[in-house]
């Protein structure tokens, strides 16, 4: 998964852990300066060592369980977190501000079809 500000990219896998699509998801009218944050530090740090360039690789990177993006809408943070295999968010409400409209846009491939589970 990859979470940009307002949005978040999933790749999704058929049988066999065998790439069959992306669902692309974003946040209608969100503010696009929503402070990102991470949450719950994790144990593992990850290097990039991406060529041959040295000035270029980077190291000790922290890993975090959970992304916060603080004021996505006025009185709401979004969390981003992972549970198992599955990516999940949550909207948290900060106030009872809330306005009746839709908070996603899905948008999916033209064609796409619903199989059974093995």
């Amino acid at each position: 998964m990859r979470v940009p500000y307002s949005s978040a990219v999933f790749k999704l896998r058929g049988s066999r852990n065998t790439a069959c699509g992306v669902l692309w998801m974003r946040l209608a009218g969100a503010n696009s300066s929503a402070e990102v944050s991470g949450g719950e530090a994790l144990s593992g740090i990850i290097n990039y060592f991406i060529g041959n360039d040295r000035s270029k690789w980077v190291q000790g990177v922290v890993t975090y369980g959970k992304v916060n993006y603080r004021q996505v809408y006025e009185g709401i943070d979004l969390v981003y977190y992972g549970t198992g295999r599955q990516a999940e968010y949550d909207f948290v409400v900060l106030r009872a501000l809330i306005q009746e409209r839709s908070l996603w846009i899905f948008r999916a491939p033209r064609s796409a079809s619903v199989g059974t589970a093995i």
